[in-house]
């Protein structure tokens, strides 16, 4: 069983292989920021809702409880929206599902419109073979032109690390 090197840089050594530990493997993460705490804001004003309905009626308390309980659960969620790929499972992080999902399932990343995108821009979709689609929230492209490169690039690196794990993910399984 040959072992799986990850290289360290400190600042006495310039680069120095370390074995990967089982706790933490090699994984390819993909997500923005920017809009992954735009998409957090956005969740925590909606999660006001509940007290803004609940002062109108006599359930103040309820209100702030299922706010309280709301801003728990999603603003958290909210800011890991994204990709990771490692050498067996691609997970995509939504809001309000995680999928878990063979890297020999998907087919490739793409740019698409969707229903979830209120702006019209495209977001980022999971292709899997058997032609399902699924949303990537948390990776959208900006509206600006100027400004879509970076999700592009983006996209680019992701297949790349797409085509790398499945070849990885072939040589694993037993012959």
């Amino acid at each position: 069983m040959c072992a799986r090197i990850r290289t360290v840089t400190s600042r006495r050594h310039v680069r120095q292989p370390q074995p990967v530990s089982s706790r933490s493997p090699d994984r390819d993460t993909f997500l923005s920021w920017p809009q992954n705490v735009g998409n957090a804001v956005a969740v925590a004003v909606l999660c006001l809702a509940p007290t803004a309905v609940a002062a109108a009626t006599a359930g103040e308390s309820a209100g702030v409880v299922a706010t309280l309980v709301l801003l728990v659960w999603l603003v958290p969620r909210a800011l890991r929206l994204g990709v990771t790929l490692d050498d067996h499972i691609c997970t995509i992080r939504n809001v309000f599902r995680t999928h878990r999902i063979s890297v020999a399932d998907v087919e490739r990343f793409d740019f698409d419109y969707s229903w979830v995108n209120m702006w019209q821009n495209e977001i980022a979709v999971a292709q899997l073979n058997d032609q399902r689609r699924i949303v990537v929230t948390g990776l959208g492209l900006p509206r600006q032109r100027r400004l879509q490169r970076t999700g592009r690039q983006r996209l680019g690196r992701m297949n790349a690390a797409l085509r790398r794990r499945q070849h990885a993910h072939r040589m694993l399984q037993p012959r």
